[in-house]
């Protein structure tokens, strides 16, 4: 009876107890809507992605600054790498996307490190541009060679301390060509296509009127001389063809009449002053196209070097003759 009875009590109290508990949490287990303020709840604050917020910043792609600096050296005198220098800067100038600056630091430190040693040494040419505050350098050679002279030059990175691209180009007559090299060789450097014909900002080369000249006149020599050949062909043919009529004791033509006779006379005479003329024109145009080509490579009286370094046909000294006599050039070689 007594575990009858505590078993009946023991029930009785959970059956009591657990209502209670239930009602005890009711507050915390329902939900009212009023217990939300939803306006105080941005639904997209958290929930909406802006793309900008993924977004890096943009890298800003800053210029290269490139130094120039024409190497002194024997083949040039100092007017000479002044002008050099002015016109590789002007070239490279035109070069888009880069900072240019000209050799004022460069120059002084290159030649402290004695010029032609360290412009082809790499770690020297690399103190050079740290001592101008540059990132790349361009610099420019001149040599005299056997046929001429020859224009190198270097693009080289500081940083890295290593020659980027080279360009060279020999056989130049003189300074003017030298010149007339460096926007080409600047382009070579940079990777830039030379503009052509219908490109934006396509300029025409300057044309060398002596050069051109100097070929015409050759051509027409030529053209002369062969005419001159012609037409004295011609003239043997025209004096066989009449020496085969017979004549009498006279020197009187047997087999021709007297018009026949002057024919034969006005076509010889004719053709004999035809083949002259065209001699004299071939050797007067050959005479000018030789002083136009020696002038052509001698360049400008300021850009000729020293006698003895320079080619004997370039010591020759050609000048034109003119006298009532005729016409013909004279020639002085200097020793």
């Amino acid at each position: 009876m007594n575990i009858q009875r505590i078993l009946t009590l023991w029930i009785a109290l959970l059956l009591v107890a657990v209502p209670v508990t239930v009602w005890s949490f009711d507050d915390e287990m329902v939900f009212d809507d009023d217990d939300f303020d939803w306006d105080e709840i941005d639904e997209d604050e958290d929930m909406v992605f802006d793309d900008g917020a993924f977004d890096e910043d943009p890298v800003e792609e800053t210029a290269l600054d490139v130094g120039v600096v024409t190497v002194p050296g024997g083949a040039l005198s100092d007017a000479q790498r002044e002008e050099l220098q002015r016109v590789v800067l002007e070239a490279v100038r035109n070069v888009p996307n880069i900072n240019v600056s000209g050799d004022r630091d460069l120059l002084p430190a290159l030649i402290d490190r004695e010029a032609d040693y360290c412009s082809r040494e790499p770690l020297c040419l690399a103190g050079v541009g740290r001592a101008g505050g540059v990132q790349r350098l361009v610099q420019a050679r001149v040599e005299r060679t056997d046929d001429g002279l020859r224009l190198d030059m270097d693009y080289f990175d500081v940083r890295d301390r290593i020659f980027v691209s080279y360009f060279s180009r020999s056989g130049l007559s003189n300074m003017n060509a030298v010149h007339e090299a460096v926007q080409p060789g600047v382009n070579e450097l940079f990777g830039i296509r030379t503009r052509r014909p219908g490109d934006e900002g396509f300029e025409e080369p300057d044309i060398n009127v002596t050069t051109v000249m100097a070929f015409t006149t050759a051509g027409l020599s030529g053209l002369a001389l062969a005419s001159g050949i012609f037409f004295g062909i011609r003239f043997n043919g025209i004096q066989d063809e009449l020496d085969e009529f017979s004549r009498d004791d006279d020197g009187r033509y047997v087999d021709l009449t007297q018009v026949e006779a002057r024919r034969y006379q006005r076509d010889l005479e004719g053709t004999a002053t035809t083949a002259n003329i065209s001699y004299v024109l071939a050797g007067v145009l050959a005479a000018t196209s030789v002083t136009l080509f020696v002038l052509d490579s001698r360049g400008d009286d300021t850009e000729v070097a020293q006698d003895d370094e320079q080619p004997w046909f370039r010591r020759v000294e050609l000048s034109p003759q003119i006298d009532r006599d005729g016409a013909g050039v004279g020639a002085r070689l200097r020793f």
